[in-house]
């Protein structure tokens, strides 16, 4: 086959995909009459190809004797002149038609915009050509005609930037960047609907930005041509009647699906053969690794799943389970399950991070499985243990030792908040009353502590208001240390917000003799100031204190700092001598002060607390 049989077996070939349209008509030479490009394609508006609205699309065409058809994407080389030329005459789609010694061919195209031509010649120096990437030439005649109308309206977007340059992807969050569009033109010739997704897969798509004072997009440098689609299906995933996930991600690409079930599963659905890939990664955290293992063991061995109540068939090959190990993951379940139920037994709602789990931490994880769901007391342990704060890697427990009779380094080990133990303080009048677990913690232990059983700390409270009339002084101290606590954690922890308002609620309604009425007012409202403005009742109340004469300057301060009123709070302050000064600086109001904080107050629903 020689050179002039290739050319024409070349261009014969493009010629004859591009008539098989309807709307393109190809007008390519043969013999290299013209010095860059062979020839131009037409895009008609109608299918009858009349001269109405037309629109051109130059074109190059190389041919190649190759008897391997196997790729679908080849890289050829091309003249840097022609490329010179192409890009200052606004672009080409360069066609490189494999040629086998039967005269069978496949074609390959490249779509040479002004962004991709700029991109070639970049740094080319002295170079005599240039190896361009061509990927396969449908057979379709939708997906013919959408790359040339694509290809022509993204060339005539481009070229008149192609001297000014196009804006970098990193330059993106520049300023002066009002937003960032994509392009995309579709066509369908057959009446079909088609899944916008699709079209996307099929076409390469360019960014434009608009710019302040310009009325033009400005093309991007850049080329997508790999986009997915991702999707969170709520859709119930179960085996055998047992619900483990509500829903699950679906990712849609070009090549292929992927279905990611919990953390760790994802199944690859290859759409050119339908051929699955399984891959399983361990999550990192104690829950998801518990719920996303157990799921995994029990799909394998029933061999299927169900999304919603489409049945999955779900066979792992043989060599793959073995690499798995099922026993020793079993094992591993069985063990973490344990943890969990450990968890579940202290009350931590926290999950642990098993990749900070140290040797030392399942040694312990080993001694509290023992003492919490075996009820087993614990051997040689340090001696005179009493009260002790164990980490385990993230987490921080609150436990109790209790000594054996038998030998001093043998203990029960008990929930700190849940030992049974009574907990006495000394009323200043040598009386020992009785407290709740919880009044032995203070602003970093609710911070730090992950065993706190929130729901009963106000029960526990509750549970001495008849024994102790003074209990409602300790509830409220200890609630200042909780609303502390709120304001220092990071995110915010919701939990230590609403216990703090219901102990404050409890103490303005319930305590009638111990704490003056404006200090509990004071301290239920910048509660409520936390979570939303206060109403116009909740103001005046507020209001009536300032101007009572009777009141103390610090619960002046504090009442105008919750009608953030700070120059008034200033000026009451300073009325105060420096010990209080210095004292009213560690309550929790002290979150509101104008000058100290003001950056650490966040915007609810827009409005300041």
């Amino acid at each position: 086959m020689n050179k002039k049989q290739i050319e024409d077996l070349s261009v014969n070939a493009v010629c004859k995909s591009i008539s098989l349209t309807d709307y393109l008509s190809p007008y390519i030479n043969n013999n290299d009459k013209e010095p860059s490009w062979d020839g131009l394609v037409i895009i008609h508006s109608d299918k009858n190809c009349t001269k109405n609205d037309i629109k051109r699309v130059l074109v190059q065409v190389k041919g190649k004797k190759c008897d391997d058809f196997s790729k679908s994407e080849i890289s050829f080389p091309a003249e840097t002149s022609d490329l010179r030329n192409y890009l200052n005459n606004g672009g080409i789609i360069y066609f490189v038609v494999y040629l086998k010694r039967d005269g069978t061919e496949k074609i390959y195209y490249s779509t040479l915009t002004p962004v991709k031509l700029k991109k070639y010649l970049k740094n080319i120096g002295t170079q005599k050509s240039k190896n361009i990437n061509l990927k396969e030439f449908p057979e379709d005649s939708n997906k013919k005609m959408n790359i040339f109308v694509n290809f022509f309206e993204n060339c005539k977007k481009q070229v008149s930037f192609v001297d000014i340059g196009f804006i970098s992807l990193d330059k993106l969050n520049q300023e002066g960047v009002k937003e960032v569009t994509m392009s995309l033109t579709w066509y369908d010739c057959k009446d079909t609907q088609t899944d916008i997704r699709e079209m996307f897969f099929e076409t390469e798509v360019y960014l434009y930005a608009k710019i302040d004072g310009s009325k033009a997009l400005h093309p991007v440098d850049t080329v997508i041509s790999s986009i997915s689609f991702p999707e969170k299906v709520q859709e119930p995933i179960s085996i055998d009647g047992k619900t483990y996930y509500s829903s699950f991600s679906r990712t849609r690409s070009k090549d292929k699906v992927e279905l990611k079930i919990g953390d760790s599963l994802l199944i690859t659905i290859c759409k050119k053969d339908s051929s699955i890939k399984v891959t399983y990664k361990d999550a990192k955290m104690l829950r998801t690794r518990v719920k996303d293992l157990d799921f995994f063991l029990n799909a394998m061995k029933a061999k299927y799943f169900y999304l919603n109540d489409k049945k999955i068939y779900f066979e792992v090959p043989a060599n793959e389970q073995e690499k798995f190990s099922i026993p020793n993951q079993l094992r591993i379940l069985e063990y973490y399950q344990k943890v969990l139920q450990l968890f579940n037994i202290l009350n931590v709602k926290e999950d642990i991070s098993l990749e900070e789990l140290t040797d030392e931490d399942y040694k312990n994880l080993d001694i509290l499985i023992k003492a919490f769901i075996e009820n087993k007391p614990v051997k040689n342990l340090n001696k005179n243990l009493f009260v002790l704060k164990l980490k385990l890697a993230n987490l921080r427990l609150l436990l109790m030792f209790i000594k054996s009779e038998k030998t001093e380094t043998m203990y029960e080990i008990e929930d700190f908040f849940n030992s049974g133990k009574e907990f006495f303080y000394d009323d200043g009048n040598g009386n020992m009353l009785r407290a709740p677990a919880y009044s032995y913690l203070r602003k970093d232990d609710y911070l730090q502590i992950s065993n706190i059983n929130y729901d009963d700390i106000l029960p526990s409270y509750k549970a001495l208001q008849d024994t102790n009339e003074g209990i409602f002084g300790i509830a409220n101290y200890d609630m200042l240390q909780i609303l502390l606590a709120y304001d220092e954690s990071k995110p915010k922890k919701d939990e230590l917000l609403s216990v703090s308002k219901e102990i404050a609620e409890w103490i303005l309604q319930e305590d009638k003799t111990n704490l003056p009425t404006d200090i509990k007012i004071l301290n239920f409202l910048q509660i409520i100031k936390r979570e939303r403005q206060l109403s116009r009742e909740e103001k005046n109340s507020l209001l009536s204190m300032t101007q009572n004469s009777s009141v103390r300057d610090d619960i002046k301060v504090a009442a105008y700092l919750l009608l953030d009123n700070h120059d008034l709070a200033e000026f009451c302050f300073q009325k105060m001598d420096p010990e209080n000064q210095e004292s009213f600086k560690n309550f929790p109001i002290y979150y509101f002060w104008r000058d100290e904080v003001q950056n650490k107050i966040e915007d609810v629903n827009g409005i300041s607390t």
